[in-house]
């Protein structure tokens, strides 16, 4: 049975590091490979940019506004399409951090869906740019058994 890959990047800018598309596409030859997408890097960016002030909470961005909820899932969307592009030629499932609660959307962290799913996983990998390494080890200093941090 293939082994099920769970690999998240919370910061940077995924679809451009050589480092990280290798990765994936070496893991995908051993594997199931499940991507999660939503670098707070892009979205952060993209909300500063349309003049929205940024909070957070345990689980990402506070997102309550109709016209923020816009903004974050369009970033999202921008990146997904840009990983998608990258491994377009292998098997890859690339997952947005939003589910919905009846007609409500919910966005959550890249961290979040990666703790909430890391159980699952045989294999669990966040990727972050050097500056934030240590932010990320202590995001999941409790989980650091099932994820294994790597470098952009």
């Amino acid at each position: 049975m293939p082994r099920k890959i769970l690999i998240g990047a919370p910061d940077g800018n995924p679809a451009e590091s050589k480092r990280f598309v290798d990765f994936v596409i070496n893991k995908s030859r051993e594997g199931q490979v499940v991507l999660i997408c939503g670098s707070k890097t892009l979205i952060n960016g993209a909300l500063r940019a349309a003049g929205h002030d940024i909070r957070f909470a345990w689980s990402g961005r506070r997102i309550i506004t109709s016209e923020n909820q816009a903004i974050v899932m369009d970033a999202i969307k921008r990146e997904r399409d840009l990983l998608r592009e990258k491994f377009m030629n292998i098997d890859v499932t690339i997952e947005m951090p939003i589910f919905k609660l009846g007609a409500v959307y919910c966005i959550l962290s890249v961290e979040a869906m990666i703790k909430a799913g890391c159980f699952s996983f045989d294999d669990v990998f966040v990727f972050t740019p050097e500056d934030r390494y240590k932010e990320k080890f202590e995001v999941f200093q409790n989980f650091l058994d099932n994820v294994k941090i790597g470098l952009l």
